[in-house]
């Protein structure tokens, strides 16, 4: 019974802070994705690539 209480936040903590760095990983994914459709709405796509290569 000590030991849950004992970690228990320690355990809060990192928790909280693994959802908090996943949920700013998950944004900059969905961000990067969206990306894509956007130029492929616009048919810019392959001039875009093109300039870059």
């Amino acid at each position: 019974m000590i030991v849950p209480f004992a970690f228990s936040k320690k355990l809060k903590l990192a928790g909280n802070n693994w959802s908090k760095a996943n949920e700013i990983y998950i944004n900059h994914i969905k961000d990067y994705l969206q990306g894509f459709n956007v130029l492929r709405t616009y048919s810019i796509y392959k001039e875009i690539y093109q300039k870059k290569s």
